[in-house]
């Protein structure tokens, strides 16, 4: 059974790969070659499919062809070192994978991945175990040194060169500790003595931490593994040298936005958050001028924001900068980006720049403060050297700013929940008075309406028709007193009471209302048409206080002469329902929308259309009470139309 080509449907994502691959069925012939095959075997793909595989004249370093072809059909694969030709004739030395594909228990083609070796082979052509042994060292990822019992190095590989910054001949025959620090050399000799003495594998990561040296006297972080070597000429031992300086920098930003963190949770104010989190970012990033911003919105710019006092070398660049407080533009660069930014002193604009190079600054950073969907404030620090790092600390920061944002979102909610509290108890401290002094007040206004009203039928004939007069006004003003306290009790009392949530027929409600207003109705003569209305979720009588009073402002603002129209009909959407309440009344003029809500927000003289200025402000009330929202459109001399949108989601 041969295999398809049409079975490598992953043929994409393997050509891809930068290794090269080659399938082949059962048979040998070529099926599938990647880009990675072509680049190291010459052969196209044109000139090899369908080809045998014995083109690369495979010759076996470890094995047999028959010993690996048995592996094969007993554990599905084999791995070895082979030499295979290329199309110009040169012989290639690779690591090949062999794996095998079967169908219903049979081998129906190979897969061989088949990776380079770093060097080319010896002379002799096939290399010698030895060779072998030291072209995988010399590719090693980290630095290998070999030592002889005495301590001399005998062996270093190409990396080590790389990393510590010596040509291997500095090395050889020189004692290991050229390669350590000076303060730890003799303690190691003794160390390097005790373990020659009972020698054993140490694997990386055990003990203290490790340090190792440069040529250029620079120290960095290391992790060491042990290995002895027995051979017949003594004991050696390799020690495999990692560098970790990249490992300790990230753990380093880890313990970093750990302990911004814990800082914040702990501060009692966003400006202590803010002092801590730039105390351990300079003392990370050796950073010794540090500035807080807050984005001030009615300015719509960054300005300034004190948290922080000046560091001892820095004072003198504070004073300086004090004269010019305005945001440097690496800082609104961070805020208009809402990421960490770097950039050198050189790039900044003046005044800032001539400042910050006269206190020998080389290096700045910023990065936002996150809260949502803002930027409260901008952290802007500034070096006299190159940060270690400065990519990784620069990624720090963005987990900084959303910690330091969580601590502004929950001053904020604790600042509103202190409002709210406040506001809570004024409304119920209003609610009372309102309750309390409309009712008081009634009595003595009915006090005065009924005194002055004594006055006028017994001794109305000794007073002229001035005096008469007076006692009229007085009158009328008692009864829009009590009107107004009316209005007052009906505003107070519109949302004490606990909704009583229910699915009503808005039909219904609108008949309930338009009940209430019957006589009005008759007295004005006025036409009122009503489309078919759905079901709301909503509290009936609320609702029926909302559209009769909105039906009554229609009847009481009629242009005159004109007999008032009213026209009822709703809009179904995804979010709810919008019921339209359109008169052909003397409309709303443009300059007084704000008022037309508000209490007491009267748009005409009391004698010209009488009324509290209530209604409204209490339908309001209502609709923010469901959870909708009340607007209006309007013309003057052409009538007004008023929105109420009721949510379906309203429990």
């Amino acid at each position: 059974m041969a295999l398809d080509e049409p079975c490598m449907s992953d043929g994409a994502l393997l050509g891809a790969i930068d290794i090269p691959i080659v399938a082949t069925t059962s048979a040998l012939k070529v099926i599938f070659w990647n880009d990675a095959a072509e680049s190291a075997y010459g052969w196209s793909r044109a000139e090899i499919l369908g080809q045998s595989i014995t083109r690369l004249a495979t010759d076996f370093s470890d094995d047999t062809r028959e010993a690996s072809w048995t592996a094969i059909q007993e554990h599905g694969r084999w791995e070895g070192e082979v030499v295979q030709k290329t199309k110009s004739g040169e012989n290639i030395s690779v690591w090949a994978h062999v794996t095998a594909l079967r169908r219903d228990g049979e081998i129906v083609g190979l897969i061989a991945v088949n990776r380079p070796l770093p060097l080319l082979p010896s002379a002799g052509g096939i290399r010698t175990p030895a060779q072998r042994a030291q072209e995988v060292l010399e590719a090693a990822p980290d630095s290998i040194v070999v030592v002889d019992s005495l301590g001399r190095i005998v062996f270093v590989n190409a990396r080590l060169e790389k990393s510590f910054g010596y040509v291997r001949t500095e090395l050889l025959g020189e004692k290991i500790e050229v390669l350590l620090p000076h303060a730890v050399r003799l303690q190691h000799e003794a160390h390097r003595t005790s373990f020659i003495a009972e020698a054993k594998s140490r694997p990386m990561g055990v003990g203290l931490p490790l340090s190792a040296k440069r040529k250029n006297g620079e120290e960095f972080p290391v992790d060491v593994s042990l290995s002895p070597i027995r051979s017949p000429d003594g004991l050696f031992v390799q020690a495999v040298v990692r560098d970790v300086t990249e490992r300790h920098r990230v753990e380093q930003m880890l313990e970093l936005i750990r302990n911004v963190t814990s800082a914040a949770n702990e501060s009692r104010s966003v400006d202590v958050a803010l002092r801590s989190a730039m105390d351990l970012v300079c003392a990370v990033s050796g950073a010794t001028f540090a500035r807080a911003y807050r984005y001030d919105e009615p300015l719509g710019q960054l300005v300034f924001h004190a948290v922080k006092g000046d560091n001892e070398d820095a004072r003198d660049l504070h004073a300086a900068w004090k004269r010019d407080p305005t945001a440097a533009a690496l800082a609104l660069h961070a805020l208009l980006s809402r990421k960490a930014v770097s950039r050198l002193v050189a790039e900044e604009p003046e005044p800032h720049r001539q400042i910050l190079q006269a206190s020998g600054m080389a290096i700045g950073f910023a990065f936002p403060v996150v809260s949502g969907t803002d930027v409260p404030f901008v952290l802007n620090f500034w070096c006299k050297t190159l940060p270690p790092s400065l990519n990784i600390l620069l990624g720090t920061f963005r987990q900084i700013g959303v910690q330091l944002g969580r601590v502004v979102e929950r001053e904020v909610a604790q600042a509103q929940a202190v409002y709210s509290a406040k506001l809570q108890q004024s409304n119920e401290e209003l609610s009372l008075f309102a309750n309390v002094a409309s009712h008081d007040l009634q009595e003595p206004l009915r006090m005065v309406t009924a005194f002055l009203g004594l006055l006028k039928s017994r001794h109305g004939g000794a007073l002229d028709a001035e005096a008469c007069g007076y006692i009229d006004f007085a009158v009328g003003g008692a009864q829009r007193m009590r009107g107004l306290l009316r209005g007052l009790l009906e505003y107070s009392q519109a949302d004490r009471a606990p909704l009583k949530v229910a699915s009503f027929d808005l039909g219904v409600i609108m008949e309930h209302a338009l009940a209430n207003l019957r006589q009005s109705l008759v007295d004005t003569n006025a036409k009122v048409s009503c489309a078919s209305l759905p079901q709301v979720k909503c509290d009936q009588s609320q609702m029926i206080q909302l559209f009769q009073n909105v039906i009554s402002n229609a009847l009481k603002f009629a242009r005159p002469n004109v007999v008032p129209e009213v026209n009822i009909s709703s809009t179904e959407f995804s979010e709810g329902v919008v019921v339209a309440v359109r008169d052909n009344g003397i409309g709303i003029a443009v300059n007084n929308g704000k008022r037309v809500f508000e209490i007491f927000g009267r748009l005409h003289p009391v004698d010209v259309f009488p009324g509290s200025g209530v209604g409204l402000a209490v339908c309001k009330k209502i609709v923010d009470r469901h959870g909708g929202r009340i607007w209006y459109e309007s013309l003057p001399n052409e009538g007004t139309t008023f929105f109420v949108e009721i949510p379906k989601d309203k429990k």
